[in-house]
């Protein structure tokens, strides 16, 4: 709008008219310069100080832990939440979702900036078993062969008896004498499996299995693809599963697969576990060195006799020092204590899914040509890998 007689009053401050830099400031300034007419010095000081917290908002301080790279550096910011029943945003505060009522709500700062996700089937063989025989339902099922075999798998009953997987039956019978013990059904499981996995497929073509009920996903970019944060799409996905195979799945979310296997054994069954970036070298520096990929026993024993038994010592030590101890797996083994992942690669194609490639040093993925054009639902592997080399 054109200026009164009263902005347009007084000389020029800094080059520029008097009712120009009036104008630029915000309305609670505006208001006070023009009723009490401010004197010009401290006009312009006020501007100056103005401009300079102006640029302060919108480069507000960063706050980060020892050895995350410079791209992984954060803003402080509020708690992210999502419901995970419903897909609302509910308030931080909130105990239960306003819009369903649940009180399975997922809160985390980073929640719906973190796109590399792992998804692990609870239970799988014995859930399925529970699926199709719901007299099944509330005893202890164990999946497994008769007596000599082991035990495939085992439901939550049966795990508070001390039943777990890969155990010989007679002793899982000893532990649990009212188990039910079914024969595996490997063609029902298959189908299961692979049904699973075309879901997953809809959501993103980047998706690595590790075995029939598991898999990491790679959701980046594809936020204008489903008009939601890979979290929410998660959520989605975990709702559809439950629906449509009467299974629960546990699914957890971070910036590298390292972390999100890790973070999706935290809340089983049916959990939704986060870890960002800002807490994973906290997270990781009270656990035994055991957790780390590729420490068995034997690089335990090893660790142990060097006086390393948490993954807190191990990350306090240079990484030339442990190259020079440990060779190779030093390398790696510094990596991992600081909640990165292994040396880049890229995705490699197998049938109609992406093998998801190591994450870098900097937690980063590093994607091959496919991941850069978020696609529709299940497009061939095979075809969007050529379809990225042609475009690049």
């Amino acid at each position: 709008p054109a200026p009164n007689s009263n902005l347009s009053a007084g000389p020029l401050i800094g080059g520029r008219p008097r009712h120009k830099i009036i104008e630029a400031l915000p309305a609670v300034f505006r208001e006070i310069f023009v009723d009490r007419a401010a004197p010009h010095t401290e006009l312009l000081a006020l501007h100056q100080q103005g401009a300079v917290l102006k640029r302060k908002r919108s480069r507000p301080s960063l706050r980060m832990s020892d050895g995350i790279n410079r791209r992984d550096r954060c803003y402080d910011r509020a708690v992210d939440t999502l419901c995970r029943d419903c897909g609302h945003r509910p308030p931080p505060d909130a105990e239960t979702c306003p819009a369903c009522g649940s009180a399975r709500i997922a809160r985390h700062k980073e929640l719906h900036g973190l796109a590399i996700a792992h998804l692990d089937c609870d239970a799988f063989y014995a859930a399925i078993e529970k699926r199709d025989r719901p007299e099944l339902r509330d005893v202890p099922v164990i999946v497994g062969g008769r007596h000599r075999g082991v035990v495939s798998a085992c439901c939550y009953i049966a795990r508070t008896y001390g039943v777990h997987s890969a155990m010989p039956m007679f002793k899982a019978l000893k532990a649990c004498p009212d188990a039910t013990v079914v024969k595996p059904d490997m063609k029902k499981y298959v189908a299961v499996g692979r049904e699973l996995r075309s879901m997953m497929l809809d959501l993103t073509p980047l998706v690595e299995p590790l075995s029939i009920d598991e898999a990491f996903m790679d959701l980046s970019g594809t936020e204008s693809l489903h008009g939601a944060s890979p979290a929410a799409t998660l959520a989605g996905l975990a709702r559809r599963v439950e629906e449509e195979l009467s299974i629960t799945v546990s699914i957890g979310l971070s910036y590298n697969k390292f972390l999100a296997k890790i973070a999706s054994e935290l809340d089983k069954p049916g959990g939704f576990a986060v870890i960002g970036r800002t807490e994973a070298r906290s997270f990781l520096a009270g656990k035994p060195v055991g957790l780390l990929w590729g420490v068995g026993e034997a690089m335990q024993r090893r660790l142990a006799g060097d006086g390393i038994t948490l993954i807190g010592e191990l990350a306090r030590i240079e990484e030339a020092k442990l190259v020079a101890r440990y060779g190779k797996i030093g390398r790696r083994l510094w990596s991992y204590a600081r909640g990165r992942g292994r040396p880049p690669g890229r995705p490699r194609p197998r049938g109609q899914e992406y093998v998801l490639g190591d994450h870098s040093r900097r937690g980063h993925f590093r994607p091959g040509p496919a991941a850069s054009y978020p696609m529709a639902a299940r497009r061939d592997g095979g075809a969007a890998h050529e379809e990225g080399r042609r475009r690049r």
